[in-house]
């Protein structure tokens, strides 16, 4: 071979190397974009689950404050607490 034809190989090869290059950041690039989007859903996605605690929470706050709920729950708490006192008594009664 010449010295010409050599040349036009050492070129033609690296030319195949280049567009394997060009192949793979191509590749590359559109797995780049889809994780992008991912991410982008994904932070969408966290967005609104945060939004949603703020409501629960400022929801909760709500009937919590509420005085009715604190009567029930004292109210459950002595219902519960004269339940127990009574099958203390009997249980009591009927092996003392």
């Amino acid at each position: 071979m010449n010295n010409t034809e050599e040349i036009i190989m050492q070129h033609s090869t690296e030319i195949a190397k280049h567009e394997e290059k060009i192949k793979t950041l191509t590749e590359q690039q559109k797995e780049i974009r889809e994780l992008a989007k991912s991410t982008n859903n994904l932070a969408i996605a966290v967005e609104k689950l945060a939004e949603q605690f703020k409501n629960v929470d400022a929801r909760l706050g709500v009937i919590e404050n509420d005085r009715r709920y604190r009567i029930n729950i004292v109210w459950s708490c002595i219902v519960t607490g004269m339940i127990g006192a009574a099958i203390t008594f009997f249980m009591t009664s009927l092996l003392g």
